[in-house]
């Protein structure tokens, strides 16, 4: 299959559920055997493909960076119809779905904090420790910027930021 039928035929498939059309015969393109599906990436940018392998969800872009060049041979695309691809793809694109729900500006946060913030912050902490050895040698500004990152900890630490 050429670039421009795979789209058209994802998009024919993306159009129909996203409206909840009937989608008993759709068309659906996979990749190489019945495990990769070819999908449109939801919620975000316009015309962004994927290759997913269902098993595990794991996914690669359509095309390279370029746009154009296809991550496979022509020859390994092809369409499937029927109702157990239907029922196979509906669930592709509830789980891909859910991998890329969309959080709200605290779950983020959270998620932040949860992740990578503990350990940055914990880092930084080991080298105040390491600097307050020198507090005495440092300009009452510095001294001034060291208290005030010791009671920004505490009120990390006590849940008020």
């Amino acid at each position: 299959m050429k670039l421009n039928e795979i789209k058209i035929a994802v998009d024919n498939w993306d159009n129909a559920y996203k409206h909840n059309f009937n989608m008993a015969n759709r068309e659906i393109v996979h990749w190489e055997n019945c495990s990769y599906y070819v999908i449109k990436r939801p919620k975000l940018i316009p015309y962004y493909y994927e290759i997913v392998y269902k098993p595990n969800m794991n996914s690669v872009g359509l095309t390279h960076k370029d746009g154009h060049t296809l991550n496979g041979k022509k020859s390994q695309f092809y369409i499937c119809k029927g109702i157990e691809c239907t029922h196979e793809m509906l669930d592709v694109m509830e789980r891909f779905e859910k991998r890329f729900k969309p959080r709200n500006f605290n779950e983020t946060i959270e998620l932040v904090k949860k992740e990578t913030g503990i350990k940055i912050f914990n880092r930084v902490t080991e080298l105040m420790n390491d600097l307050e050895w020198e507090k005495d040698r440092m300009s009452s500004s510095g001294q001034e910027t060291l208290d005030k990152y010791w009671k920004l900890l505490d009120q990390f630490r006590k849940g008020k930021l």
